[in-house]
């Protein structure tokens, strides 16, 4: 079986920190996007207001929990 190994000290800083920053910035724009799509939907609800601030919060909460 192949090695998928990339030696991230050898060659350009630039390409190698994009290499590693790409990712992590689509993950994190991937979530950002679905907890806004959850707030839209929720602030049409009766009790919109807890409801968008319990799905803040909880984002938060996860958004702690990754670190």
């Amino acid at each position: 079986m192949a090695s998928n190994k990339t030696d991230l000290t050898q060659g350009g800083i630039l390409k190698r920190l994009l290499q590693v920053a790409v990712p992590i910035m689509g993950t994190q724009l991937m979530q950002m996007a679905y907890n806004l799509t959850d707030m839209f939907w929720l602030g049409r609800t009766q009790q919109s207001v807890v409801a968008v601030a319990a799905s803040g919060l909880a984002g938060m909460y996860l958004w702690l929990g990754w670190r």
